[in-house]
């Protein structure tokens, strides 16, 4: 059996892809920086690594023995060292055999390449940098997650004041995905080593709207959620003292900018993605219906 080797485990990202490959019988490896979540990934029945992305030595390590590379990098908007770690874990893979490597960009890109932005270019280099190793690789390009509603800056919102306040138009309705379908994605792409360079747009089936969301969420919480767009930069104030300045800056520029757009840059072509993969994916419903559990949901709820 091919062992697999997922980077950002104790991510979101990186968790979903560790619990559907150990849920479909797979052979996983995760790279911890830490023993603090070791435990758990050990009784979901993974074998650990331990790793930086600053060290390649430890990343070689932690590659020898895997046939396949789960990658997806940490949230960084320092352009440089956000390259360097994928260029090290790239290069880890190489030198320890891998044979294939499926890379999580996180987010997509816009479609006129003219349009520049630091962290869109670093992305775009990474992808570049994955595709030109020598190595057998995918790349997925995700678009925004509907995980991003159970964040500490939004969550709170829906519990207490029954709102979800994020940086959007009303109007705009756009394709999400979740973190799970992302593992759907990864698990099946790195399934089909014939697929390599290509990039994959990946997504949910339908469009939604701010208020078609907050809809699914009142259907399963009880009481009736509305959705507020805010200002991308009234979003960015409230992401600074989590994230911190730079990172609240350029989240709030690519809000800007998916609103003056008009979303243009999340819509893509995603049908190839699903016709090549032949994915049966969670509905937001059914991601709804999961992400806000009965003891996920607040007494006044």
């Amino acid at each position: 059996m091919a062992k697999v080797l997922i980077y950002g485990a104790t991510g979101g990202q990186g968790e979903a892809v560790a619990r559907e490959l150990l849920a479909a019988g797979e052979s996983v490896k995760v790279l911890l920086r830490n023993d603090k979540d070791s435990g758990k990934f050990k009784k979901l029945g993974a074998e650990i690594a331990y790793g930086d992305f600053d060290g390649e030595s430890s990343l070689v390590e932690a590659s020898r023995g895997v046939d396949k590379v789960s990658l997806v990098l940490p949230l960084n908007f320092d352009t440089d060292e956000f390259f360097t770690y994928g260029k090290n874990a790239v290069d880890a893979a190489r030198k320890a055999g891998v044979e294939l490597i499926v890379y999580n960009a996180s987010l997509t890109t816009p479609n006129d390449e003219s349009i520049s932005r630091p962290f869109f270019e670093t992305i775009r280099r990474i992808e570049s940098y994955v595709l030109s190793s020598g190595l057998k690789a995918i790349v997925l390009r995700p678009s925004l997650y509907l995980d991003n509603f159970l964040a500490p800056w939004t969550l709170p919102l829906i519990y207490e004041r029954k709102i979800i306040a994020y940086p959007l138009a009303e109007h705009l309705r756009l394709r999400w995905t979740s973190h799970k379908n992302l593992a759907i994605f990864t698990a099946a792409a790195l399934q089909r080593p014939d697929l390599a360079g290509k990039i994959l747009d990946v997504v949910d089936e339908k469009d939604l709207s701010g208020a078609e969301i907050a809809g699914l969420i009142s259907q399963k919480v009880g009481a009736e959620i509305k959705y507020v767009g805010v200002s991308p930069q009234e979003f960015g104030d409230r992401l600074k003292p989590v994230l911190g300045e730079r990172a609240a800056e350029e989240l709030t520029t690519l809000y800007k900018f998916i609103n003056q757009d008009d979303g243009k840059m999340l819509r893509k072509n995603y049908d190839e993605s699903r016709r090549l993969l032949n994915v049966n994916l969670e509905s937001a419903s059914e991601w709804a219906n999961r992400a806000f559990a009965p003891q996920k949901a607040s007494k006044d709820l």
